[in-house]
């Protein structure tokens, strides 16, 4: 006789992209069925163009988001789908050698006499979205039956077996010494604008910007295609490892941002066909921000941000109905039948201490869905063959369960602060009170500084 243990509730992984990975080769669909949209999420402004960002904390599920959006619209024969996900897809290597092509120049900050090292990718990322854009046009249409207008644009770029980096490199300007030769004529791209667009004849380009300009005379020239096509961008993250590359990837994710608003821009005047979504965090959108050309107002602008703290003492909180669904999903995939009767009085003890375990879990949850996620995950491991869980469930775990809240603050921390500030920022709390007044803490701060002098923690780190 089959029975449903604590070790069969799939509430899933810290991150949703290993989670779907993971259930579809079990052939498991409890993410799919059991998401629930963020609160006062228009899912039809996404779909229409209208919102491009989504915005929000580490863990509140913008990759769960994007993932449900792409599954959705993979299963609608009227759309096509390209995911890119910048942490995964892009090597050192690649935007190491990425920044050698883009140069850079020495610009006055802020009308200061100060001088700051500035790099550009704007008109990189401009021409990887052409490229990707191309080859998904391309792949709506059967063999010779491509439009001339497709094919003319299609003919600009390289094969589609390409790398990314390949994608960029062999449409760019020759290099020497990381300096751009300025001479080079892309005969491709000259000769389709002979054939589509009248009165070009041959030239020389001088900028990528001009590659880019006849490119979207290109794109534009299209009349239409029989199915809309979605690019969706994530997991646009930096960490302060070194300096020069955190700061040459925070200028990358800079320039996406302002590429992908331009894109948006130029297509909602001539076509309905094409459509972008990217998820930003917003500690990375604060520290993008810090370097200047300012893109928080396009997010802000074109952006919806993820926020589950509304009703936070609910018993309807959206969060509780994600747990509520991924234990009747995993139930019905387990026993073959639907759960009777209430999750809650069947699973869970009815408090944890002195609170109600719907309010224990929100409150613990920190209202994300990845700490939820996390906290039910490691209550469950604790004992996996019970077939409810108990007061030591969770009682047990929180010392493990505290520890991995911590390791994303840090994660949070060092996309600011160097990993030996954020060590630093580490130690004054570790060991301290958990209520404590600000005065307090200052002079925490000021006994640490003047005793760890040898550690080289400075006055800034602490």
């Amino acid at each position: 006789m089959k029975t449903f243990n604590l070790s069969d509730m799939r509430f899933g992984d810290l991150d949703a992209k290993n989670e779907i990975i993971k259930q579809n080769k079990i052939g498991s669909s409890v993410f799919f069925n059991s998401f629930v949209m963020p609160p006062a999420l228009d899912i039809g402004q996404i779909l229409g163009g209208s919102t491009v960002f989504v915005a929000g904390n580490k863990g509140t599920g913008k990759t769960a988001l994007l993932r449900f959006i792409k599954e959705q619209l993979d299963s609608d024969p009227r759309c096509v789908t390209h995911m890119v996900l910048f942490k995964s897809n892009i090597t050192e290597e690649e935007r190491s050698g990425l920044s050698k092509i883009a140069g850079f120049s020495i610009v006055e900050r802020d009308n200061s006499r100060s001088l700051a090292f500035e790099q550009d990718f704007k008109q990189f990322w401009m021409i990887y979205i052409h490229k990707t854009i191309a080859f998904l046009v391309k792949g709506i249409y059967d063999e010779g039956d491509v439009p001339e207008s497709v094919a003319n644009y299609v003919s600009v770029f390289a094969s589609e077996s390409d790398t990314w980096w390949q994608k960029i490199t062999k449409i760019l300007p020759f290099t020497v010494n990381g300096s751009i030769d300025l001479k080079l004529n892309l005969e491709k791209l000259t000769a389709s604008l002979n054939i589509g667009v009248a009165g070009k004849g041959d030239r020389t380009y001088n900028s990528f910007s001009d590659i880019v300009n006849d490119l979207d005379e290109l794109l534009l020239a299209i009349p239409g295609i029989p199915k809309k096509v979605y690019i969706i961008f994530d997991e646009l993250e930096i960490f302060f490892n070194k300096s020069d590359q955190f700061d040459r990837d925070r200028r990358m994710v800079r320039d996406l941002i302002f590429a992908l608003t331009n894109f948006n821009q130029k297509l909602s005047e001539y076509s309905s066909s094409f459509f972008f979504i990217s998820a930003v965090r917003s500690e990375v959108l604060h520290s993008v921000s810090e370097i200047g050309q300012e893109v928080t107002r396009d997010v802000q602008d074109l952006g919806f941000r993820i926020n589950w703290d509304e009703g936070m003492n609910s018993d309807a909180h959206p969060l509780l109905d994600i747990v509520e669904r991924k234990i009747r999903n995993s139930y019905e995939e387990k026993m073959g039948v639907p759960l009777q009767g209430d999750v809650w009085s069947v699973y869970f003890p009815e408090k944890i201490g002195d609170l109600p375990i719907k309010q224990f879990l929100l409150y613990n949850s920190l209202f994300r869905p990845r700490d939820i996620v996390r906290r039910l995950s490691v209550a469950r491991d604790f004992r996996p063959a019970a077939t409810s869980f108990s007061q030591a469930s969770f009682d047990e775990t929180s010392l493990s369960y505290s520890n991995g809240i911590w390791e994303e603050v840090f994660d949070e921390l060092i996309t600011t602060y160097t990993i030996e500030e954020a060590r630093a920022i580490e130690s004054l709390f570790l060991g301290f009170y958990s209520y404590f007044f600000l005065e307090e803490l200052f002079y925490r701060a000021k006994s640490k500084i003047s005793s760890a002098a040898q550690k080289k923690y400075s006055l800034k780190s602490l």
